[in-house]
């Protein structure tokens, strides 16, 4: 549900102009950091929903794993700040990658 819940957040207006604003301000071009929310949102969506259809866990685990390390190390190149961000904007990647392998370790193959 953090992947689907977090992914509509992010498209909201006011969310999506905020991010948007932040990846402008690292050096993002304008044009294309507003679009770049919108779809890394949807993706997000998407991942979170795969990952509830029974038969996709482990592929759309696996998504969010690579979702989650280019997050994680996009943003600590363009954005490093975020570490020390006091909602824990990345920080809370790293215990939520490994509720992921938790979760594809335990999916029995169907």
């Amino acid at each position: 549900m953090f992947w689907i819940l977090s992914g509509i957040i992010a498209l909201g207006p006011s969310t999506t102009l905020l991010a948007g604003t932040i990846l402008a301000h690292v050096g993002v071009d304008p044009a294309i950091a507003q679009p770049l929310v919108v779809l890394s949102a949807a993706v997000d969506v998407l991942a979170g929903i795969l990952f509830l259809v029974p038969g996709w866990v482990r592929r759309a685990g696996a998504l969010q794993l690579t979702i989650s390390a280019v997050y994680l190390i996009g943003l600590s190149v363009v954005a490093p700040a975020l570490w020390f961000d006091p909602f824990g904007a990345l920080l809370k990647i790293v215990p939520l990658m490994g509720a992921t392998l938790v979760v594809m370790a335990f999916q029995e193959k169907r």
